[in-house]
């Protein structure tokens, strides 16, 4: 082989290596069907090159919820305490927090559990971004998710302080029709209104 062609398979291959985890970085609709239920529902999941996964569906009242979930390939753990941030683009963060610590005060004042707003695993939390009526507004979130180009997550670690994780969100028709939803932006709420 001359030297042209060497550097042209080198090349080639380098841009197959570069591009071809960034074009698994989109919306991907899904249908998981429950094995004890056989009830179906969409998803729309994004999942980037460190194995972490993004994914938001509607559960059986409307409500839309998103998953965050790390790669089964770290030895990281989330805490407990602190809720990931999500951040669309250059829109403002998306604070789940605020939802931990009004159910916890909401149980205290009325002594029984109230409907959570959010559930953890150490891998996993799952957190209600919107209690999905269109009608009544749609929570702003829902909209940047579907039209931005990307997703940052901010989550703190069990063991202290806090990584940073990147998502590709691409095209928006997976994702407003996993969710049931007209891609045309509504009217919102404030952010992350359950």
């Amino acid at each position: 082989m001359n030297g042209s062609k060497v550097v042209n398979l080198r090349l080639a291959w380098l841009v197959a290596a570069v591009l071809l985890p960034l074009s698994s970085q989109a919306w991907d609709m899904q249908s998981k069907v429950d094995s004890m239920t056989d009830e179906s529902n969409m998803t729309a999941t994004v999942k980037n090159g460190e194995g972490h996964t993004f994914t938001v569906y509607r559960q059986k009242d409307g409500s839309i919820w998103a998953l965050f979930e790390l790669s089964s390939k770290t030895g990281q753990t989330l805490s407990p305490k602190t809720m990931p941030v999500i951040r669309v683009d250059k829109y403002p963060p998306n604070d789940f927090m605020h939802d931990v610590e009004l159910q916890a005060l909401l149980a205290k004042i009325n002594g029984t559990p109230i409907s959570p707003t959010y559930l953890y695993e150490p891998k996993w939390v799952h957190a209600k971004l919107w209690h999905g009526d269109d009608a009544q507004s749609r929570a702003t979130v829902i909209d940047q998710l579907g039209q931005g180009k990307t997703l940052l997550v901010r989550y703190h670690l069990f063991t202290g302080g806090y990584k940073e994780t990147l998502f590709v969100l691409g095209p928006r028709g997976p994702f407003y029709q996993a969710l049931a939803l007209s891609a045309k932006p509504a009217r919102h709420t404030a952010n992350a209104s359950p």
